[in-house]
């Protein structure tokens, strides 16, 4: 009686290989996915209304003549103002500015204090204080109510206290003005406190103390140099007025939401594209991956998988990507690698090496290159690409 002859046959693919095969459709799609969301997302982004955020965003501030405001990328962006000890306008760069604001002409020749402390006395004693959609805030952003101030006078003591640090000790850099009285003026700006020994070097005869006060008195306002301008009193109105106001917050949200929604197209298109369109037009279900990992999808039972089969099986795969619907990206990535850990770790436990989308749409994934040697599918022997064995011959 002859033997049998020996049959290759195709084995269930490796974990190594399923996932080389989904990494790699992954890289596609992330790559896509960024690419689109940096240059056509902004634009997308615009065409449902973010410019007109931005807009009122920067209209807001430009009203307020205390910060800059510039357009990077269709974006918008608020920076502080720079003063050199040399009493010229400077910006963030160290680059001397010709056109800081309509009212920056007057601050060139005077010490870079008196300009610092000019923008912040307006923004309080009148944008402020007049500005209806403004909400008053200290230096440390709370929030206050006109209605906690019996007049203009009481806030604009508030104002002595809270942001030029008046004491009543008196030993601060600045004291309230004073009425023919000596009662203290608040309807007026701070001046400098006379009795203070910093200011009192303004007007030294050494050079070396002269500058050294005017250096403390700067610093005051915006630190000791233009990297540390936010621990200056100037720079934290400056953070305060923004990051607090309600109308950056009303319109950040918006422009969030924006952005947001325009990243949602690319975020479903792309895996769509690559995890469920490919594998679908090409034989097989074969992705960009699987071609290189040189793997193909088949029915459970070893047959060519129809493309029901093949579009669920691709379907639970392009589920996990669903989930970048979440609005928290950080979020969308655990979820996203959670899930394919888990498909991972039941293919791992599987005799037959299959997964859980693939025993959800009944296919199972193998290798293209043929070696010797029989698989289990359910339990059952499967020789592939030849006719299944026949009886002894007669």
């Amino acid at each position: 009686m002859e033997e049998k002859e020996e049959k290759k046959l195709l084995n269930n693919a490796p974990l190594s290989k399923v996932m080389i095969g989904y990494f790699v459709d992954f890289l596609f799609s992330f790559a896509v996915m960024t690419i689109c969301s940096m240059t056509a997302a902004p634009k997308i982004a615009d065409s449902f209304g973010l410019q007109n955020e931005v807009d009122k965003l920067e209209a807001f501030v430009d009203n307020a003549h205390f910060a800059r405001v510039s357009r990077e990328n269709g974006s918008f962006k608020a920076d502080l103002y720079y003063y050199s000890l040399d009493n010229e306008a400077i910006d963030a760069e160290g680059k001397i500015s010709k056109s800081l604001g309509k009212d920056d002409e007057a601050y060139i020749g005077l010490y870079p204090f008196q300009a610092y402390s000019d923008l912040v006395y307006s923004l309080y004693s009148n944008f402020y204080y007049e500005n209806d959609e403004a909400v008053i805030l200290t230096i440390e952003g709370q929030k206050k109510q006109k209605s906690e101030f019996a007049d203009k006078n009481e806030y604009l003591k508030f104002v002595g206290e809270e942001v030029f640090q008046i004491t009543e000790a008196k030993t601060s850099i600045y004291s309230f003005a004073v009425k023919d009285d000596s009662s203290p003026d608040y309807s007026k700006k701070p001046v400098l406190n006379q009795n203070n020994e910093t200011v009192k070097n303004l007007e030294s005869e050494d050079a070396a103390k002269k500058k050294e006060a005017l250096a403390a008195i700067n610093s005051f306002w915006v630190g000791e140099s233009m990297s540390a301008a936010g621990n200056g009193i100037y720079g934290k109105v400056f953070s305060s007025f923004f990051y607090n106001q309600p109308v950056y917050q009303e319109v950040l949200a918006k422009a969030n939401n924006y952005i947001y929604m325009s990243n949602l197209i690319f975020r479903f298109a792309s895996p769509f594209i690559f995890f469920f369109l490919i594998p679908l037009l090409i034989p097989e279900g074969r992705s960009i991956g699987r071609l290189l990992a040189k793997t193909k999808v088949l029915s459970k039972d070893g047959e060519k998988a129809p493309k029901w089969r093949v579009a669920i099986h691709q379907g639970v795969i392009l589920a996990f990507w669903l989930s970048g619907f979440i609005p928290n990206t950080y979020l969308f990535y655990s979820l996203l690698g959670l899930l394919s850990f888990a498909d991972g770790m039941v293919m791992m436990g599987s005799k037959e090496n299959r997964t859980v989308h693939e025993k959800l749409a009944g296919t199972t994934t193998v290798e293209l290159e043929p070696t010797l040697g029989k698989r289990k599918i359910d339990n059952k022997d499967v020789i592939e690409n030849e006719e299944a064995a026949e009886g002894d011959p007669k």
